[in-house]
């Protein structure tokens, strides 16, 4: 485990760094953003990714399913079989996305996207063109996202981390070029802007990965197996229930919020969640290299060494609540720092962002080990509940208290009960008094 460790520090640390970077990018992009399109069409952006994060996970978990197969294959030296897995995700994948695509080329000529959006109907024309190039540049990343599930497996995060954060400066670079040049900007140049970006990273690391030192787990068709889809499939599938519940809970808030108060409301709530979100991506940063640590570690049965980095991460939670309070009481000073006047955030939306940042920390403390080992039967139910309740629950708050901070506290209330249940399950399983539903 020396080795392990050592191992994880330095991705701690490279993700750091490269997350450094990350977070002053993406707070520089909210007010360039509006600067460049305007505070309506702004919020309108913001729905579209919504939108297209829900066709991050329409892959159907094929890249985590992957991932923690590849962890068990390497482990085991057998990199045959590693390949064939690769093979397998890469060619399952393909056929996926190409009829995600074929589908919304159909569906597309139908749709009326400014109700959709609750804007004008002289906009549906421009917005049926940012969806179409927005949605075909989302499935090439999600097909060449493949590249990040592998990057994870062999223990390599911060070059994971580094893509994602090379993929905003060269946004951010783009956009400030129209600037400087006074160029016209329009929505549909920045989601072609925003969204190549990472398609133009991905394809070179591929390529630098699959033609130079990793050359031997080129995926190739000839490697495809059957009966290995089953396998990646069937747990796949599962982590992909899990992972529409996690984008329902937030990506619907911006979906309520643009129906129920308009575009404008979705550029506020979502300066406040990019804010608070500060803590959830330091998090993040520690958590990430421990999803495939734990798959290693519990297949040797270290049970000691998983319990100490959970008590680790239990005493960093409580500086997150520190850190969310100050923030909360500084927010104010913080946003007219960051986007001026631009924005006007109320102390409920802020305490409801905090209050959920929280609650997620938590919950992601354990998620991380119940995903690496893939232990993930009893969250799977729990998913389908959240996708049945989630919508009702809401709506019904919202009838009580007509106001865009209920919304974000009616995830709350879901997430609170979904991170009990998960406590639950990880004392259950290190303390060996596990059984049933608790160990599937």
């Amino acid at each position: 485990m020396n080795a392990l460790n050592k191992t994880i520090k330095k991705n701690i640390i490279g993700s750091f760094l490269v997350k450094g970077v990350g977070i002053v990018v993406n707070l520089a992009l909210i007010p360039i953003g509006i600067e460049f399109l305007d505070k309506e069409r702004f919020g309108v952006w913001v729905i579209i990714n919504s939108l297209l994060a829900w066709l991050t996970f329409f892959d159907l978990g094929l890249g985590n399913g992957m991932r923690n197969k590849l962890v068990e294959s390497f482990s085991r030296r057998r990199i045959k079989y590693a390949k064939e897995i690769i093979s397998t995700g890469y060619v399952s994948l393909l056929a996926t996305v190409s009829t995600i695509f074929i589908v919304f080329c159909i569906a597309n000529r139908w749709v009326n996207w400014s109700i959709v959006f609750n804007v004008s109907p002289s906009l549906n024309e421009e917005l049926s063109n940012v969806i179409f190039w927005a949605i075909t540049l989302f499935l090439l990343q999600i097909f060449l996202k493949n590249i990040g599930f592998i990057l994870l497996s062999l223990q390599m995060s911060a070059v994971n981390n580094a893509m994602v954060v090379v993929s905003n400066v060269l946004s951010l670079i783009t956009i400030l070029i129209f600037r400087f040049f006074h160029l016209p900007g329009s929505l549909l140049t920045y989601a072609i802007i925003v969204c190549g970006g990472p398609v133009l990273v991905y394809v070179v690391v591929s390529i630098i990965f699959f033609f130079g030192r990793f050359k031997y787990l080129t995926p190739n068709p000839r490697f495809f197996k059957r009966d290995l889809l089953k396998d990646i499939g069937g747990l796949g599938m599962k982590f992909f229930i899990i992972q529409i519940a996690a984008l329902l809970l937030y990506q619907g808030n911006n979906i309520f919020i643009t129906q129920f108060f308009g575009p404008k409301e979705v550029t506020n709530y979502n300066v406040s969640y990019r804010y608070f979100n500060i803590v959830l991506m330091m998090f993040s940063i520690l958590l990430s290299p421990f999803w495939s640590a734990y798959t290693k570690a519990y297949s040797e049965k270290n049970f000691e060494w998983i319990k100490s980095i959970i008590a680790k991460m239990q005493k960093l939670w409580l500086v997150a609540i520190a850190s969310i309070l100050l923030m909360i009481v500084v927010a104010n000073y913080a946003y007219k720092l960051w986007v001026g006047n631009q924005v006007n955030v109320s102390l409920s939306m802020n305490i409801a962002n905090g209050l959920y940042v929280i609650i997620y920390v938590w919950n992601s403390i354990y998620l991380y080990f119940i995903n690496g080992i893939g232990k993930i039967k009893l969250q799977y139910y729990l998913t389908i509940a959240v996708l049945i309740i989630y919508v009702p629950f809401t709506i019904l708050l919202l009838h009580l208290q007509h106001a865009p901070y209920i919304i974000v506290f009616s995830n709350c209330i879901i997430q609170f009960l979904f991170s009990v249940l998960c406590y639950m399950q990880v004392n259950k399983i290190l303390n060996g008094k596990v059984y049933g539903i608790w160990y599937r």
